[in-house]
């Protein structure tokens, strides 16, 4: 991940609600959860999407966004993951990020740069604007 800045933004108008970080990057979700938490966000980290089924129940509480990677190991992508959420809690956004350039559609998800999808290396600052237009529109996968 990318920032142009190495101060921490405080965001004074906090977002409601926690972004679930999906991805088996360590230092990238660790990064990726700190950048956020400069910007005002509630983060919790979740290192696969197979973890994240078997704790749902425990996780889920409060989250209004997740941010997945696509390719993860564990047995379920991160298409696998944003179809199951899904059935669990319709409506939530979910956003899909990768680092490689083509992936295949996966049941209903097209994925859409600034819309539903980010691609690796990005900037904090697109992130942010990208899960800041995703939370005030309600936009779901």
């Amino acid at each position: 991940m990318n920032s142009s800045s190495t101060q921490p933004h405080q965001d004074p108008h906090s977002p409601e609600g926690t972004i679930l970080i999906v991805d088996d990057d360590d230092k990238g979700r660790e990064l990726t959860s700190l950048c956020l938490q400069s910007f005002g966000f509630r983060t919790l980290e979740v290192s696969n999407g197979r973890e994240v089924i078997e704790r749902w129940d425990e996780v889920s509480d409060g989250v209004t966004l997740i941010l997945t990677d696509v390719v993860m190991p564990g047995g379920v992508s991160g298409f696998e993951l944003g179809e199951w959420v899904q059935t669990k809690a319709p409506g939530m956004s979910v956003i899909f990020s990768s680092g490689f350039n083509r992936h295949p559609l996966s049941g209903k998800f097209r994925l859409r740069e600034g819309e539903n999808f980010i691609s690796k290396p990005f900037s904090l600052e697109s992130l942010v604007a990208l899960i800041r237009r995703n939370l005030a529109g309600g936009r779901t996968v």
